[in-house]
């Protein structure tokens, strides 16, 4: 020593530079008696800083404070920071009002990344933990195409919600329940009756629910709600029902 530092890059100086961009930098190290050495070294830079919104739980009511939402963080540098503008500053927020809503997300090196979403009124908003045994709710707007038991994309966020109330309510087992007009034929109508609420307990297991709290069951045309004698009434027989078996222990 001592030793004299020279880069090929201007920014980088002395024996530890910092806040240098992504690329390859050689320096040349000399000493006291002129002997040198030189070297090279490789800095990467890291992904771009992304979020993804993995849940979007909407509010009971237009007066209800009880919307739910959470993100994910992806790349950029160490310890993320969540920022809601409902100053709430962790990955999980809780007690949202209708309305817009957003999330900045910053990384150990100062990078940010914002995100806009909405929460909106609940499809199911009867789904809550004050629910009791034997409680039967109709999924009004989980529809199928004639003779089908695939799901459409449009009922997923329906389902979604259920999922949620799964999560929410540990101990819950439900029995989805599929029902048809009197057109079909008894056979026809008993399977595919069984395909639709199998359908839905399928997307249920899909995300992780534990199976033994799901069950399915298909029963045809043997319970209407009203007389199959209009086109109204069959399309409202035609339905998927969830019954509560267990809201808790």
């Amino acid at each position: 020593p001592p030793y004299n530092y020279s880069w090929n890059n201007p920014v980088a100086q002395g024996k530890q530079p910092a806040g240098l961009d992504a690329g390859e930098y050689a320096v040349t190290v000399t000493d006291a008696l002129g002997t040198t050495q030189t070297a090279s070294v490789s800095v990467s830079a890291p992904e771009p800083l992304t979020i993804e919104l993995t849940r979007n739980m909407g509010a009971t009511t237009e007066r209800s404070n009880d919307g739910k939402a959470a993100v994910t963080a992806k790349g950029g540098t160490g310890d993320y920071n969540f920022l809601w503008d409902t100053k709430q500053t962790t990955a999980t927020v809780v007690r949202l009002p209708m309305g817009k809503h957003s999330v900045t997300v910053t990384d150990a090196n100062g990078c940010s990344q914002k995100t806009d979403f909405e929460t909106e009124k609940r499809i199911l908003p009867e789904l809550t933990g004050a629910l009791e045994n034997g409680q039967v709710i109709r999924m009004r707007l989980l529809n199928f195409d004639t003779d089908s038991s695939s799901l459409k994309p449009d009922a997923l966020p329906m389902l979604d919600e259920l999922y949620d109330f799964m999560m929410e309510n540990g101990s819950a087992a439900i029995e989805i329940g599929g029902h048809t007009n009197n057109l079909p034929s008894d056979a026809f109508a008993d399977n595919l009756s069984t395909e639709r609420a199998k359908s839905v307990a399928d997307y249920l297991i899909g995300k992780g629910i534990d199976p033994n709290r799901v069950v399915y069951k298909g029963y045809g045309k043997r319970m209407p709600l009203v007389p199959n004698t209009s086109a109204e009434g069959r399309r409202t027989n035609q339905r998927v029902e969830i019954k509560i078996l267990k809201i808790r222990d």
